[in-house]
């Protein structure tokens, strides 16, 4: 019986070609791949066609566009499309290496008691040249804390296409954590899955996500303002949730993450109003940095 469940919840078209034939060309067939079009403008579907005979595709074109207002709703609505034991949540527009299904299977026999998975991680632009790359990934398992603290500290950057996870975590936890334009749930959902476990490294070559000129949120600037209400709704999540918030990496990391919004993430386009509620939210955690972010920022931010 299969075991895994490669899931694209798809809206894109541009790259979506190139993204199936990254899944055609897999060494191990041993999958079923299920993609979830989001009610895209793009013949989505005749891409499909074309691989039908290549993947044992499901392919279903839903009525409702919900990821435009809800992206985790969207992102948990193509999961439950699928009933396999494991998850590898990929997307549509980003590149897997042709063993990556083999590896997984290698590391799931390897660590049979463990939720979730992750790869080494590249990035790549529109023409497929690998523009940035993460760190090597350590070798065996890494605490959900550290993995965490890397991405807050800017040691790592974090996408979906790197994980791997099993159905029984999605269903105890609750699946995705959901937050606006989903800014930060993936950051919280891999903490949540990997607390009990850990998360399991793969070693090998890299799944490539690709900064498709703008179309991403993360890279797209006329979000500002939402991806800063997510930062605050992240920050509540984490007072509520993370287990070692007076631990020196985590404020360490924390204050460079929150600096790292401010400054180049929204380029600081915020209001006095929105910082307020983000000191707010940190100040339950930690209340000198709330104290240090609106003494270094609150007068540079926009008045309502």
């Amino acid at each position: 019986m299969t075991e895994l469940a490669i899931v694209i919840p798809a809206y894109k078209g541009k790259f979506f070609r190139k993204t199936l034939e990254s899944i055609a060309s897999q060494t191990c067939k041993d999958f079923v791949l299920y993609i979830g079009d989001d009610n895209s403008p793009y013949d989505l579907e005749a891409i499909v066609d074309d691989f039908r005979t290549e993947i044992n595709i499901v392919y279903r074109k839903f009525e409702e566009n919900i990821g435009r207002k809800d992206l985790t709703a969207s992102w948990d609505r193509c999961v439950k499309m699928s009933s396999e034991p494991y998850v590898y949540f990929f997307s549509d527009d980003d590149m897997m290496p042709d063993d990556a299904v083999s590896r997984i299977y290698d590391m799931i026999r390897k660590y049979p008691d463990h939720d979730i998975f992750r790869f080494h991680l590249k990035f790549i632009d529109d023409s497929g040249k690998i523009f940035k790359s993460n760190p090597p990934l350590p070798d065996g398992v890494s605490t959900a804390e550290q993995v965490l603290c890397d991405k807050l500290g800017c040691r790592t950057s974090s996408t979906a296409c790197e994980y791997v996870f099993t159905r029984k975590v999605y269903d105890r936890t609750g699946g995705f954590v959901s937050l606006p334009l989903a800014w930060g749930s993936d950051d919280a959902t891999w903490y949540k899955f990997g607390l009990d476990t850990g998360i399991v490294n793969i070693p090998g070559a890299a799944a490539m996500w690709r900064d498709g000129g703008g179309e991403n949120i993360s890279t797209n600037t006329t979000m500002n303002r939402e991806k800063f209400e997510g930062t605050i709704l992240f920050m509540h999540w984490l007072k509520e949730n993370y287990r070692y918030p007076e631990s020196r990496m985590f404020r360490k990391d924390l204050k460079r993450y929150l600096k790292n919004i401010i400054r180049s993430t929204v380029q600081m386009d915020y209001t006095r109003d929105a910082l307020w509620r983000l000191c707010k939210a940190v100040s339950g955690m930690w209340p000198y940095l709330s104290v240090y972010l609106l003494f270094k920022f609150y007068l540079k931010g926009k008045a309502e």
